[in-house]
């Protein structure tokens, strides 16, 4: 019984659209985080990080305005509730 199946070994390839398409824009973000600091730094010197702070701020800001409507919504407990 064992001669007559062949097993078929190796990985399944099962890689759809969605998949692709995200490992291409996982592949261009995280090029990006690694290689723009150093052209940036390049350009501007020591400049370039007061400009990482800006962003990080600009990021945080729109960071919590998306987030607050669904902070609203859970449960705000007194830490002496957990203590």
């Amino acid at each position: 019984m064992g001669a007559d199946v062949k097993e078929k070994q190796g990985y399944k390839r099962s890689l759809g659209l969605f998949e692709l398409v995200s490992l291409g824009v996982g592949g261009t973000i995280g090029s990006g985080i690694f290689v723009v600091p150093g052209i940036a730094a390049g350009i501007s010197g020591p400049a370039s990080l007061i400009a990482w702070l800006i962003v990080a701020v600009s990021a945080a800001c729109v960071l919590l305005s998306l987030a607050l409507p669904f902070l609203r919504c859970v449960p705000v407990y007194d830490i002496g509730e957990f203590l």
